[in-house]
């Protein structure tokens, strides 16, 4: 098959990285595959915070055989990028376009639907609450004309939607965390190797809450003085969270690390991640912290109580419990065989509901039905 793939930018996300695994998959299995990206222009003509950001997936897409169309969309409402993707559109004409996130979500399926494209898939990946009675109404007239749409989480499951879960490359991300020792990863950022390190990974934005992690950090340090968290990410409230930091005097033990492309080289070298999302879909770093062997402490949102059990493959936090972050990391440390009880089983959920293969081939077939 002749398949399109139509998603924002190859920034460090959730959605993206699972793009780049399905299309990478999909092309080792013989099908052309195309990716476009609607709002980044060139790498060459880009900044050198773009090239950064976005040239690590870009080149694994690159290196995997897929092409690469860059649409340069810069407006909300911009004409000539729905042109150029037509015409993008109309030279490859494929079999499949599948579209990632709200915006490609209306510019993809209406300029493929235009272009005459035979199968259209549209793609939600998390309950949006920002989303009003206008784009609602959009994405209800996108989807009469979408062969279906794709979701990685069950509360989207309804007429028209295909629940197809994330898939998790276990052996590419051992490969990526290296075989460092800790002591060396930690020394890097001044920490000690006894020190308790927890890792957020997240933009930094409101949907991510990490001002309950930075708080819950503070009743952290008090039961075990030297407990660091080291956040990873980037995003535009960095200098408000910055400064709430500073509020609560805790530079000398969180650590905000910016945009990585090393996670899984952190990650390894961590104790427990936590997750304080108001919201998500299937959340990247929990999965790959269960791959890896790191315990989580995650906030008790409707997506994750799909793979996470409370105490059984990891821990859910209630709703404004922010010390609930705290007290259960805690319990980690102090009550005996559980760590290992919960990392067992949490590797053991990894391998059977989120094999990468599985979802290739999930996709595959849904494409090929």
């Amino acid at each position: 098959m002749k398949i399109l793939q139509i998603i924002p930018n190859m920034a460090r996300g959730g959605a993206e990285r699972q793009c780049v695994n399905l299309s990478l998959g999909l092309a080792r299995r013989g099908h052309d595959v195309h990716v476009a990206l609607l709002n980044q222009v060139k790498l060459r003509v880009a900044s050198s915070e773009l090239r950064e950001n976005y040239k690590p997936l870009s080149d694994e897409l690159l290196d995997g055989g897929v092409t690469v169309h860059c649409i340069g969309k810069r407006f909300k409402i911009d004409p000539l990028a729905f042109i150029r993707l037509c015409d993008v559109i109309s030279d490859i004409h494929p079999d499949v376009a599948h579209t990632w996130l709200f915006a490609p979500n209306c510019y993809g399926r209406a300029a493929a639907k235009l272009c005459g494209v035979p199968k259209i898939y549209g793609n939600e990946r998390c309950l949006n609450p920002w989303k009003s009675k206008p784009f609602e109404l959009i994405d209800s007239v996108l989807n009469r004309f979408s062969t279906a749409v794709t979701t990685n989480t069950k509360s989207f499951e309804k007429d028209g939607y295909v629940f197809i879960p994330n898939g998790v490359d276990v052996n590419k991300l051992i490969d990526q965390a290296g075989r460092e020792s800790r002591a060396e990863i930690l020394s890097e950022f001044g920490l000690k190797p006894t020190a308790y390190v927890i890792v957020c990974v997240a933009r930094l934005w409101h949907q991510k809450r990490l001002k309950w992690a930075i708080w819950s950090m503070d009743v952290m340090r008090r039961m075990h003085p030297d407990s660091h968290l080291l956040i990873i990410g980037d995003g535009p409230q960095r200098n408000r969270l910055m400064r709430y930091r500073q509020l609560y005097q805790s530079e000398e033990y969180v650590h905000f690390l910016g945009a990585r492309s090393d996670v899984p080289r952190i990650l390894r070298a961590a104790d427990v991640l936590w997750l304080s999302s108001l919201y998500e879909g299937q959340p990247n770093a929990v999965l790959e912290a269960m791959a890896l062997g790191v315990p989580t402490v995650s906030a008790r949102i409707p997506a994750v109580e799909e793979f996470i059990t409370h105490e059984e493959n990891g821990f859910l936090v209630d709703p404004n419990d922010i010390p609930g972050f705290a007290r259960w990391s805690t319990h980690l440390l102090e009550i005996p065989g559980l760590k290992e009880k919960i990392v067992s089983n949490a590797r053991e959920t990894i391998h059977q509901k989120f094999d990468l293969e599985t979802m290739v081939s999930a996709y595959e077939n849904l494409y090929q039905s």
